[in-house]
């Protein structure tokens, strides 16, 4: 998923018609999210494009903090019982019988 969003916005900014620097900004803020926290700081100093290197930082920050929670959502808690539990079973249906 994050192959293709990467994809996707790189083709579409390079679609558009934008300064060079802006561009090598967007694709470096795509390569982790550390370069798009620097690159978003570095944009105090020479402001090429604001909206898709912090586009990137977003999708970027979003998709680390799925990939943080969603095993909360999901785990199961581990416990182990010495306790046999007895279960009543009826055995085998009997298919052969027809309905009357």
């Amino acid at each position: 998923m994050l192959f293709s969003a990467q994809q996707l916005a790189m083709r579409g900014i390079l679609m558009r018609k934008t300064t060079v620097t802006g561009l090598h900004d967007v694709s470096q803020s795509w390569s982790g999210l550390g370069s798009a926290m620097s690159n978003l700081y570095n944009q105090t100093k020479v402001r090429a494009t604001l909206s898709a290197p912090f586009l990137a930082f977003l999708y970027l920050i979003c998709t680390a903090g799925l990939h943080i929670t969603t095993p909360a959502l999901l785990g199961v808690e581990i416990f182990s019982s010495n306790e046999s539990v007895p279960i009543n079973t009826h055995g085998w249906l009997d298919w052969t019988k027809t309905r009357e």
